[in-house]
């Protein structure tokens, strides 16, 4: 970003021209890199949704096994974690 490229006399490409193909570049690059970052924002967001719902659902798991432990503790079973 920002260098000057010399002349190609060979392909006849003026300063003038890459400088306009530099900035188109550097416009795309910008451009990627804001669709780089939303799109590790998004995976992240995405990411600690998961983590939520595991445990949430590792706890909804915990409940429910001890709610059994304890059911088969009081039916007399003699199960008991």
């Amino acid at each position: 970003m920002g260098k000057s490229f010399p002349a190609d006399t060979e392909l006849g490409i003026t300063n003038y021209e890459l400088r306009i193909i530099q900035r188109i570049l550097t416009s795309h690059e910008m451009l990627l890199d804001m669709m780089l970052n939303r799109l590790q924002h998004k995976i992240k967001l995405l990411n600690y949704r998961n983590l939520d719902q595991i445990r949430d659902g590792g706890l909804k798991a915990r409940v429910r096994y001890c709610g059994l432990a304890v059911g088969f503790i009081q039916s007399g079973t003699g199960f008991a974690l």
